[in-house]
């Protein structure tokens, strides 16, 4: 349940130690030179000097810094401190999250840092004029900033982070720009996670555009990628796709987390050949919100319009029947689209019931996601199916009338008289 929890997660994860390090008594230049090469407050790493004796920058953490004005706040350019004048090069950690009453951020040309979480849950945040010389954006620096009224990505801008503009949706954006000296976007550019999600509207907001020049990112038919195709970054929830279906460069390896955002036109995803879903992640991994095993619940998720997947006739590994992704011997089902809909009847040969191959999320989703899917027909050569899985499928028996069935010779499983998939006795 991505969403429903996102804030707290997210706050135990990354506001732990060090977050409570970043908050500690302002440290001075060079007292992490061996590991740090600070220019102007700023390590090319991501981390900070608050303040820099050396070369007088200061990188702001608290709102006693910052000129207010009604419901607007302005960042200086300049403080004193001590009788010495520092230059206002960033804006630290939290500084201004869940300040609900502020719409109006007026920024100097000297900022360079936007800090984790800075401006997170700044709900009636409606403008902010981010200099160019922006260079980091951190974690989730903007989320849930639901009235930004623009995505402006600065031309200096070298790093932008995850959850960075996760739910943006009053943005009224045609299009993204994704500068030429961008060349990172989220923490693994290979599984960057909820980039743009829910971000803009869904009639406005229908392309990426990448600045020519850049050597890190590419957009096709407006649509993100790596330059090398290998990771699909971002769908905009506005773009309209021929016939409902989006077909995946044969370069994709890798799908960014809820990569589809919202997208409502999407219904027919064709496969890249080279696209392996083992839906195989680690603990850390699943809390960090990256996706790392392909998992297309996970990249398309419940509020795409996904309702079927396909493959090409060359594909090695998957085959599709009714729009329901199996391997490629047909001996275990893989995955089934969040917005599926009509009876599934899985042939028989299937043997294994992939671990991720339905979206666990059916209470969370519901009547949004996985409430049109209307009987489940199981042969009798599946004999396994974790036991996630089969609590999944009984809570669409009971949330939808989902009719379940199965082979009555198969071994390992029956439905009870409640309508329930259970182990024999």
């Amino acid at each position: 349940m991505i969403e429903a929890f996102l804030k707290r997660l997210l706050s135990v994860l990354f506001l732990g130690s060090s977050f409570l390090t970043l908050l500690s008594p302002i440290s001075t230049g060079g007292t992490m030179e061996h590991f740090h090469s600070y220019d102007r407050s700023l390590c090319a790493c991501g981390d900070v000097e608050f303040q820099d004796e050396n070369d007088h920058t200061v990188v702001l953490s608290s709102l006693s810094d910052v000129f207010i004005s009604g419901t607007t706040a302005t960042i200086p350019e300049r403080i004193t401190r001590d009788g010495e004048t520092y230059t206002v090069v960033g804006l630290g950690p939290a500084m201004f999250r869940e300040q609900t009453w502020l719409t109006d951020v007026i920024c100097p040309d000297t900022l360079r840092y936007i800090g984790r979480y800075c401006f997170d849950g700044c709900t009636s945040l409606r403008h902010i004029n981010l200099p160019d010389n922006v260079e980091r954006i951190e974690l989730a620096a903007f989320q849930l900033c639901s009235s930004l009224e623009e995505i402006y990505l600065p031309k200096s801008l070298t790093y932008l982070g995850n959850f960075s503009y996760n739910h943006c949706s009053s943005a009224t954006n045609t299009s993204i720009m994704i500068p030429k000296s961008l060349v990172q976007i989220g923490d693994d550019v290979s599984a960057p996670a909820h980039m743009f999600y829910d971000c803009g509207q869904d009639h406005l907001f229908t392309e990426f555009v990448v600045e020519e020049g850049n050597p890190a990112y590419k957009a096709v038919d407006g649509i993100l990628y790596t330059k090398d195709g290998s990771t699909l970054v971002s769908i905009p929830r506005g773009k309209t796709f021929p016939d409902h279906t989006y077909t995946m460069p044969q370069t994709v390896t890798s799908l960014g987390e809820l990569s589809f955002s919202r997208n409502k036109d999407v219904h027919t995803v064709v496969l890249s050949d080279s696209l392996l879903v083992n839906g195989y992640q680690t603990l850390a991994q699943r809390q960090a919100f990256v996706n790392r095993g392909n998992d297309l619940s996970v990249a398309c998720y419940g509020y795409s319009g996904v309702s079927a997947y396909e493959v090409r006739e060359t594909n090695p590994h998957y085959q599709a029947v009714d729009g329901i992704l199996y391997s490629r011997d047909l001996t275990r089902l893989v995955a089934i689209p969040m917005q599926y809909a009509g009876d599934i009847t899985v042939p028989k040969g299937v043997k294994t019931w992939g671990k991720d191959a339905l979206s666990k999320d059916v209470e969370y989703f519901k009547d949004t996601a996985l409430n049109r899917i209307t009987g489940i027909s199981l042969p009798k050569t599946l004999t396994v199916m974790e036991d996630s899985q089969i609590e999944a499928l009984n809570l669409l028996a009971d949330t939808y009338g989902t009719i379940l069935s199965i082979d009555p010779e198969n071994p390992v499983f029956t439905v009870d008289e409640s309508g329930h998939l259970v182990h024999r006795p």
